[in-house]
């Protein structure tokens, strides 16, 4: 800005940030200058936060600021960050971590009622820093022994209203056990930094020194504050400056970039300058002759050459006329070719031998296994079908009846451009014998195989018999065949092959045993066993057997690592293949492949070369075209009339059917329910054009996943989120009151172990859900998989906690009880942090607080479902603590409640309840759940069957605490959890033991019939 200083020290200040007059900068992006220091020091809010980078890119905007030492906290465990920033300005602090060091303690990161972040540090044996220092050595981030750290991860706009100050956060420390003995001997420390700066660099070493701990008090601690234009007047059209910028909604104001092609300054005028790409290292690159453009650039091949001038070897000099086209009879078109390299493409070089009359066509292949080269003579090339027609030697192959299996190895072809056409067979002459054609390396497919069968006691007359029969074709009587898949690997690399019976009855007849691959329609097996029968092994190898090759363009091209998430043909592939103006480019199996276009393929037609598609469409006289003009119009006039009627019917019908829709499903309910907060009522009610545009119209390919109640797309909304939609399919009418007041009151949980419910659309004649997209699958899926070993048992134990908390959460915290009804490992999502998160409460209901319970129909999942609401049909929160209980089960044991069926004829839960009064879990728990469990597995059995008896169950915030209690002391051998709730009177600390009594509770109850 002019008159502005925009300096301080050797950092530029760049508006909207400025220094001095409030002309200088934007509202809230005001700097100070310190020059009493040296070097001078540019800061931010009170002073205490040192600008170290200010970044206005168009990826990224935000500041790394320093501060020095850790987060101080007073002897109750309470302390603040802080950095003198308003409430309503442009920072947040989302992009950092939450840092802990100390042993048996728990650090929470809050601001007001929002917990932003939070993790627990343990040490085992009082040797947890040594062990944390190892972990941190080794490269790896802290994993809660010794020192924990935890993403800062919030929304500023879904806590809005919420938040005291956007950059005052408060801190609460937690220590674990009877005393704080272990901090006395190391000290905890809480850091708020930047991601990778704690494990990265060489602070942990410092403080996680065991005889003499550096301070943390004159540490330079950098964090990282993300920014976004906000106040009045701070629209997208007020704030870009510049003519050549756009700008870009954020989660609380606005951000500009510069267009592409233009880079500066997108807040001032003219502040976004043309880039130089001819000249600009970090541009796009131009191996030709480049011309800088305003915003862009013209690259091109220089003179004598053609091809694509942005790609490193893309321009080449065009096919000469020494150029051989021809081999004896055999015509040779580019990308073929014969000669020096500017005669063919790479890798599509052959060889012409001219020592033999008539001249021999040869593709001459490296064996990279063998190091030598393998000759195939070429009898045809084909560019419409892509193919190479050959003959090959050696392609028969003997079975010696005495070995039981074997497998013959073809050579390592992976870098030639061919690979087998589907146009071949995989043919099996003998008895009684398998074959099997693989390839790839290491990990090897199935793509061809066959059997071939005799009877007891097979002799010659036998075979001749069944092949004048047979013919051309084997159907499994002596030999078979069988088509070969289409490859995306190239050639094969094995051909196996193993006797069906040990005592095969081949040796009985002359006819010998072989295996080859030939062209389809080639193979005449009474004719070929003939002329093998008698002869050496050495003469049958010179039977020449036809093969087709199917072929492609690889070499050269640029070409994405994962081919299959690429279905099409880049442009920039097609304008350096496809040379001609009337072909178009077409993605392969491995590489690419050109095509002239209809009626520009006639005969000799090359798409290869420039013009080198022939043909075109006749020409139509005059009279012709005036009649097709004349009907053309009439027919535009008469389309545009009826399209617009007809689309203004439809308009209205759909107006009508959606108004119809919103209605039914109580639309106005839901405006009146969340009235109160207009902030939720705007964002809760999403419209069905939002939906459609988020899922490209329902589209199958956007589907999660579906079952017995409808199905879940991905999509995203025009607010950038990523989302989740469940489209029902049937809804009960008389339900959709109370489902609507479900979403209401789900609208409003804010719990970092609950599924963020978005909103919902009333437009549909079934209502639709939408939720935060969890991209890490379910419980279920993570805990059931093929092998010994799944989650860990930390994972399992904190999993299980999660899902307690929240249930205790929905039961006794939330604004209203909610009961979820159906608790399973389908229903916990992870994240890819694998926290849990509760999702699908399309069963669930809420409890009104002055009613114990509520009357419903039974509803829940197989093997899940509570039998005391069964049998009495009253739904309490004790549903969900049984449902819970089996989720521990499941946890323990990794058997599917739903399906598992013991040799007793009982179901999970009495097996399991059996075997714990008999004090034999072993026999049912999963062996990786014994072997890492130790003590808290039998805790964690427990509750579990304190959960699952039917009288007398505990509540979930019981359960919560007794399973936060088993996790913070987990690796204390025989230490005590100590939870001190204080009474009225303030007298009396109530002990939760580690040996508690839940075993006999639990044996008290066995009484109980299950």
């Amino acid at each position: 800005m002019p008159n502005c200083d925009i300096t301080c020290g050797s950092m530029s200040v760049p508006y909207p940030f400025g220094m001095g007059p409030a002309r200088c900068y934007w509202p809230g992006f005001n700097l100070t200058c310190d020059r009493r220091s040296n070097p001078p020091r540019l800061l931010l809010g009170d002073g205490t936060l040192q600008v170290q980078e200010l970044s206005m890119s168009n990826w990224s905007t935000f500041v790394t600021v320093i501060r020095t030492g850790d987060i101080k906290v007073d002897g109750n465990g309470e302390g603040k960050l802080g950095g003198g920033l308003t409430a309503d300005g442009p920072f947040t602090i989302s992009s950092n971590q939450l840092i802990l060091v100390g042993c048996n303690i728990q650090a929470t990161l809050k601001n007001g009622d929002v917990t932003v972040s939070s993790c627990s540090s343990v040490c085992e044996n009082g040797d947890g820093l040594s062990e944390a220092l190892s972990i941190l050595e080794a490269g790896n981030q802290c994993t809660g022994n010794g020192c924990c750290q935890s993403d800062i991860v919030f929304n500023p706009a879904e806590v809005a209203g919420r938040l005291f100050n956007s950059t005052s956060y408060d801190v609460q420390l937690k220590w674990f056990g009877w005393n704080r003995s272990t901090d006395q001997q190391w000290p905890a420390h809480v850091f708020i930094a930047r991601s990778r700066w704690f494990s990265g660099t060489s602070v942990f070493r410092k403080l996680l020194r065991t005889d003499a701990p550096v301070s943390a008090d004159a540490m330079q601690v950098p964090f990282r504050l993300d920014w976004e234009v906000v106040g009045h007047g701070a629209e997208g059209s007020n704030i870009c400056k510049s003519k050549h910028s756009d700008y870009l909604k954020g989660k609380k104001g606005y951000t500009c970039s510069c267009n592409h092609g233009y880079e500066g300054n997108p807040y001032i005028t003219d502040g976004c300058k043309d880039i130089d790409e001819c000249n600009n290292e970090g541009s796009a690159k131009c191996y030709g002759h480049c011309t800088n453009l305003d915003g862009s650039y013209y690259c091109r091949c220089p003179p004598g050459t053609d091809g694509d001038a942005t790609l490193q070897g893309g321009c080449r000099t065009p096919i000469t006329s020494d150029c051989i086209t021809s081999c004896g009879d055999i015509d040779v078109p580019y990308p073929f070719g014969i000669g020096s390299a500017n005669c063919y493409w790479p890798g599509f070089n052959l060889t012409c031998d001219t020592f033999l009359q008539p001249a021999k066509l040869l593709i001459v292949l490296r064996d990279l296994v063998l190091d030598k080269d393998v000759m195939f003579h070429v009898t045809e090339i084909s560019l419409q079908t892509n193919t190479v027609h050959i003959l090959h030697s050696n392609a028969i192959n003997h079975i010696n009846p005495s070995d039981s299996k074997s497998i013959l190895m073809f050579g390592n072809y992976s870098e030639a451009p061919y690979s087998l056409s589907t146009s071949n067979l995989l043919i099996l002459s003998g008895c009684n014998l398998q074959a099997t054609l693989l390839i790839g390396n290491g990990t090897e497919d199935f793509i061809s195989g066959c059997a071939s069968f005799c009877p007891s006691n097979v002799n010659d007359t036998y075979l001749e018999m069944t092949l004048q029969g047979t013919g051309r074709n084997c159907y499994g009587m002596g030999c078979c065949q069988a088509h070969i898949s289409m490859s995306s690997n190239g050639f094969p690399t094995s051909l196996a092959y193993q006797k069906l019976n040990k005592n095969s009855d081949q040796e009985l007849t002359t006819q010998p045993a072989y295996m080859l691959i030939a062209e389809e329609g080639w193979f005449d097996q009474g004719r070929l066993s003939k002329e093998m029968v008698g002869r050496e092994e050495s003469e049958t190898s010179k039977v020449q057997v036809p093969q087709v090759l199917q072929w492609e363009v690889i070499q050269d091209l640029p070409r994405p690592v994962d081919m299959k998430a690429h279905p099409g043909c880049p442009s920039e592939v097609a304008l350096k293949l496809c040379k001609s103006k009337n072909s178009y480019c077409k993605r392969g199996s491995r590489g690419y492949l050109c095509h002239c276009m209809d009626g520009y393929d006639k005969r000799g037609s090359n798409p290869y070369l420039a013009n080198g598609c022939k043909g075109g469409r006749k020409p139509l006289s005059t009279g012709i075209y005036l009649s097709i003009g004349v009907a053309f119009g009439a027919g535009i006039i008469l389309s545009v009339l009826a399209g617009s009627f007809a689309h203004k019917k439809f308009k209205h019908r759909r107006s009508l059917m959606l108004k119809k829709n919103f209605e039914k499903n109580r639309g106005q309910l839901l405006q009146q329910l969340v009235s109160q907060r207009a902030d939720i009522a705007e964002r809760m009610i999403i419209t069905l054009d939002e939906l459609e545009k988020a899922t490209n119209k329902f589209d199958k390919a956007r589907e999660l996943g579906g079952g017995g109640h409808g199905t879940v797309y991905k999509g995203m909304l025009s607010d950038l989120h990523v989302v989740a939609i469940k489209k029902p399919k049937v809804a009960i009418q008389k339900e959709i009151d109370e489902f609507i007041n479900e979403v209401a009151i789900l609208s409003q949980i804010n719990h970092r172990n609950v599924v963020k419910l978005y909103g919902c659309c009333l437009e549909t004649e079934v209502p639709m859900l939408v939720y935060e997209f969890i991209s890490n699958g379910t419980l279920y899926d993570h805990l059931h998989v093929d092998g010994p070993r799944s989650l860990s048992w930390n994972d399992r134990l904190r999993i299980a906690t999660e899902t307690a908390r929240s249930l205790a959460y929905l039961h006794s915290t939330a604004s209203v009880p909610i009961i979820h009804r159906d608790i399973k490992s389908v229903n916990i999502l992870l994240d890819d942090s694998l926290t849990a998160k509760v999702a699908d409460f399309g069963a669930s209901r809420y409890v009104p607080v002055d009613r114990s319970g509520i009357t419903t129909r039974v509803q829940g999942t197989r093997g899940y479902l509570d039998p005391m609401c069964f049998y009495t049909g009253r739904l309490t929160e004790k549903s969900d603590v049984y449902s819970f209980g089996v989720l521990l089960l499941e946890l323990l044991t990794r058997k599917k409640p739903f399906s598992y069926i013991s040799s007793e004829d009982e179901g999970l839960v009495t097996h399991f309840s059996t075997l714990f009064t008999q004090r034999k879990l072993s026999e049912i728990l999963d062996p990786q759940v014994l072997e890492e469990g130790g003590r808290e597995m039998e805790e964690v059995a427990a509750i579990a069957a304190m959960c699952i008896r039917l009288r007398g169950r505990p509540s979930m915030k019981q359960v919560e605490i007794k399973l936060e209690g088993t996790q913070a002391s987990r690796g204390h051998e025989g230490g005590d959890v100590i939870s001190c709730q204080r009474a009225a009177d303030g007298s009396r600390c109530e002990e939760l033991s580690r040996q508690h009594s839940m075993e006999e509770e639990f044996m008290l109850s066995s009484r109980y019939p299950r």
